[in-house]
């Protein structure tokens, strides 16, 4: 092969906008995170423990009452599972930091509250 038939090797460029460690594009400044800033003022702060815990407890809850106790055959099980187990949480378990109300209880009663 001569040098005339030779291909260059393709040139590499840097992307417009720099990757995140997945790969993804970041965001700008000015797209989704200064608008989830306005809603609750605090989803970009780092270090805020507090904000996460109510989830983290409903999500452990699910695993040690429902998840780990059961061997679900296939993923329509687990869903139906899952959701039973939901339903269950918010109509019919009593919690005590609601002072051994459901919530469903307490949303429906706030609401009554609020409109009288």
């Amino acid at each position: 092969m001569d040098s005339s038939t030779r291909r260059r090797p393709a040139r590499l460029t840097l992307p417009a906008q720099p990757l995140n460690p997945r790969g993804a594009r970041r965001p700008r400044s000015s797209s989704v995170c200064n608008r989830s800033r306005h809603v609750t003022g605090r989803t970009v702060t780092k270090g805020r423990c507090v904000d996460n815990i109510f989830v983290e407890r409903l999500w452990r809850s699910l695993k040690y009452e429902e998840v780990y106790l059961n061997a679900y055959a296939d993923v329509r099980q687990a869903w139906a599972g899952v959701g039973r187990w939901l339903r269950f949480y918010n109509l019919e378990r009593p919690h005590q930091a609601l002072g051994y109300r459901t919530p469903m209880h307490v949303y429906r009663t706030g609401l009554i509250e609020h409109a009288a």
